[in-house]
């Protein structure tokens, strides 16, 4: 009897998997094509409404900052071989190569395929001159920097417009920082667009390697790798060359995957904006617990001491931040209808990460809430070879998972030595060899019931004799359980996704966004790119063509500003 049983339960799970990927499959597309609705209606609303109402917009090719003008350059053929490329070899390259030669390739690879890009608009159009030369951007107002503490000192007092003496538009839109940056390339002799152009792509396209070495810390190196074929063709790079928000990205995006209080000082120094990298950097510390008070501590004392060397430079965030307020409704800002641009700048971020990351949207939200509800680990819920490549998957005939400690969960690793050794890089903040959030061992079954130990000599099954975070006996809801339990179920391509996120639609409810936010938000596109990792192995290359087409099509269709 108890064989014939088994051998029922077996054939049911053989029943649901495929179901149940099914299911996930169909929930990525229409989670794509929620995204592609949006984007087509943002497009054709300013043409629908008629060129009196959309001529407010002040974007020609709204929600995209640009123009339309279908065209090809020198670099649409490097662009499509490096697409094809990346899509028919990157995701297996991403798996097999050693840790430090991956993440060397990705960069590499990266900085190939912005360039390309940029180079379909030639030279100086595309990179070199008229990106980052105009009279409104910051190399115009660098080569006129004479005194660096004067400037500093008198930052505040020229950023409202109407003066005879007030910085050009980007200038005043940000921190001293940004401008500081740009003078000091200058000085050591890389002044121009070029070199100008150079520093803010190569730092652009390094966030195609901290995404993955912070994944990797986290305790998924799975992910970091899957993560890596999308940050490399994410439609972004049409935007990081060359955009100064491409910078912006490069040194925020590394302050929280090194727990680096000096660059998320820079950060704060470079874009008012980027206060919301606290979220993405919160929710590592989160998950963390009390383990992540110390590196915090130390990274705030990283942060204070920038706030107070520009402090003592004479320029006060605060004053400047109050002071660009008034500027933004000085200028086109007052204009741009907030009831396009609330949804508009979304269409515009959909453009900038892909309908990729829109499908994984569900797996994000999933892999987010999915423990707190007390539901299964949705880790592998649908993705048969998401499992640790090359190392057997140990299963007794009634569905049990027998591998060892740190091969289930969030503690499985990849990639040899070096991939064990990246997490040593960050600053306490992470540990790699514990997990994520030093997760426990635990056994789980085919048919998804999760059985792990709750560390007090006590199985859950979930809907069993101990609900989640709930003591069966009768007592109160146990705060340090529930959130062990969490902290130990989240993925961590799913966290990071999710707080950028979160961090997007914060900047966009503040209306402070209004337009060119394919560009302005690069530092949450970037976490959010991450998410696309969660989608199934087998549908990896389909869903990285697409990414390229996005990015191509946008490339040759239109002259962005950026």
């Amino acid at each position: 009897m108890r064989r014939r049983g088994r051998l029922r339960v077996n054939a049911v799970q053989q029943t649901l998997v495929p179901t149940r990927r099914a299911d996930g499959v169909r929930a990525d597309l229409m989670c794509a094509a929620g995204a592609a609705v949006l984007v087509a209606a943002a497009f054709s609303v300013p043409f629908i409404m008629g060129r009196a109402w959309s001529e407010h917009l002040i974007a020609a090719a709204a929600p995209i900052f640009g123009i339309w003008e279908p065209h090809i350059g020198w670099g649409t053929g490097p662009a499509i071989v490096i697409a094809v490329l990346v899509v028919l070899t990157g995701p297996e390259l991403a798996r097999r190569l050693p840790w430090r030669p991956m993440l060397l390739s990705a960069w590499a690879a990266s900085v190939a395929w912005t360039f390309s890009l940029a180079m379909i608009d030639g030279w100086q159009e595309g990179f070199a001159g008229r990106r980052l030369a105009r009279h409104e951007e910051y190399l115009w107002e660098a080569g006129r920097v004479t005194d660096i503490g004067g400037m500093l000192h008198g930052f505040s007092g020229r950023i409202l417009d109407f003066q005879p003496d007030s910085w050009a538009t980007h200038v005043s839109g940000h921190p001293a920082g940004a401008l500081l940056t740009f003078v000091a390339l200058d000085r050591i002799g890389l002044g121009g667009g070029a070199w100008a152009a150079w520093v803010v792509v190569l730092a652009g396209c390094s966030s195609a390697v901290a995404v993955p070495i912070a994944l990797n810390a986290l305790g998924s190196p799975e992910r970091a790798r899957k993560a890596v074929p999308f940050l490399i063709l994410a439609p972004a790079a049409v935007w990081i060359g060359v955009s100064a928000d491409a910078l912006f990205a490069g040194v925020t995006v590394w302050a929280v995957a090194l727990a680096s209080g000096l660059l998320f000082g820079y950060g704060l120094y470079l874009n008012y904006g980027l206060t919301l990298m606290v979220i993405p950097a919160g929710a590592v510390l989160l998950v963390r617990g009390l383990r992540g008070v110390v590196p915090a501590v130390a990274a705030l004392i990283g942060v204070a001491l920038v706030v107070a060397a520009f402090t003592a430079s004479g320029f006060w965030w605060l004053d400047g931040y109050h002071l660009v307020v008034q500027r933004y409704y000085q200028g086109i800002a007052s204009e741009r209808p907030y009831s396009y641009w609330v949804w508009g700048n979304l269409a515009a971020t959909v453009c900038a990460v892909g309908l990729a990351c829109a499908a994984a949207l569900h797996r994000v939200v999933r892999g987010v809430v999915a423990p707190v509800l007390g539901a299964s680990n949705p880790r592998c819920s649908d993705d048969s070879d998401s499992r640790h490549p090359g190392r057997a998957d140990l299963r007794r005939s009634d569905g049990a998972d027998t591998r060892q400690v740190g091969e289930v969960g969030g503690s499985r690793h990849s990639g040899g030595a070096g991939s064990r050794n990246s997490g040593m890089l960050l600053a306490g903040i992470y540990n790699e060899r514990a997990g994520f959030g030093g997760s426990r061992p635990h056994a789980r079954r085919d048919d998804g019931v999760d059985t792990r130990d709750d560390g007090m000599g006590a199985r859950d099954d979930v809907g069993g004799s101990r609900e989640f975070g709930i003591d069966a006996r009768g007592g109160a809801v146990s705060w340090s359980l529930w959130l062990d339990r969490w902290r130990s179920g989240v993925d961590p391509a799913a966290l990071l996704a999710a707080a950028g996120l979160i961090a997007i639609l914060a900047a966009d409810l503040s209306g402070l966004s209004k337009a060119e936010t394919e560009r302005i938000w690069l530092p949450f596109d970037m976490w959010l790119l991450a998410g696309a990792a969660l989608l199934p192995t087998r549908n990896v290359r389909v869903w990285l063509a697409v990414q390229a087409l996005a990015a191509l099509s946008i490339n040759h269709l239109l002259k962005t500003n950026w």
